[in-house]
């Protein structure tokens, strides 16, 4: 099913930085060379190797400084896509979940 690009909703959903650095530190499948042991201290203060975007496309691997760095490059990348489309929203997660958006229902139809 091919969705025309002018008539396609793209829907970018943002997590408050802690909440989002807590998730990274905790999860499993994130791929951290043993970062999430540490002290979320420590975690946030490491390297990291991420994709590197460009065009909004994946360009490899690239060594950011923290954490952090990366989610700042990705969010970047993909806050590109607002200028390229007709339909974008953003949406903060946690309003979301709280219902503070209304939800799917607070979403242009």
């Amino acid at each position: 099913m091919k969705c025309p690009v002018d008539e396609t909703l793209f829907i970018l959903v943002v997590k408050s930085p802690y909440s989002w650095l807590a998730s990274m530190a905790e999860r499993k499948y994130v791929q951290t060379g043993g970062l999430n042991k540490r002290h979320l201290k420590q975690f946030v203060k490491s390297k990291w190797t991420g994709a590197s975007f460009a065009d909004n496309e994946v360009r490899g691997e690239k060594e950011f400084a923290n954490v952090m760095r990366m989610r700042s490059d990705k969010l970047r990348s993909h806050l590109k896509v607002k200028g390229e489309v007709k339909h974008f929203e953003m949406v903060k997660y946690e309003d979301f979940i709280n219902g503070e958006c209304g939800g799917a229902e607070g979403l242009p139809a």
